[in-house]
């Protein structure tokens, strides 16, 4: 069905139709469902950093690149290109091991960074330790 108008001009004894077509209705088509293609993402459990020993840190962030006896605490210092992670250890009881009890990231002109952020540059191969991962 087709609309149409019809207008007179006051100048003209003479009337103009327009018409207008008739509206096409748009196809239904369903859509597929997209798909997720964005590898799922890892969650880290900062909290798993506590209680470590310095040889455990040692082996999953290398070498200290700074330590430093603050009485009876140690700070081990970990960089790489993108951050510096502190950790600190205190021995719970005199002759336990030390165990970490504390730690904190920061960029490297020192401002905060969130610890997901300062491990990618620990783990850019995406080899985060399993200990490091929150369990799911």
């Amino acid at each position: 069905m087709s609309a149409c108008i019809i207008t007179s001009n006051p100048n003209s004894d003479v009337e103009t139709i327009a018409s207008f077509p008739q509206a096409v209705p748009i196809p239904e088509v369903e859509a597929a469902p997209l798909q997720d293609t964005t590898p799922p993402l890892v969650e880290i459990e900062g909290q798993r950093i506590l209680g470590l020993e310095p040889r455990t840190t040692e082996d999953i962030f290398g070498t200290a690149s700074f330590v430093r006896w603050d009485g009876s605490a140690i700070i081990r210092q970990y960089k790489n290109d993108l951050c510096i992670l502190d950790i600190v250890f205190y021995e719970e009881i005199s002759g336990d091991p030390f165990r970490a009890t504390y730690f904190e990231s920061r960029s490297l002109s020192g401002e905060s960074l969130e610890l997901k952020e300062c491990l990618k540059g620990f783990f850019a191969d995406g080899e985060i330790p399993s200990l490091l991962l929150k369990e799911g």
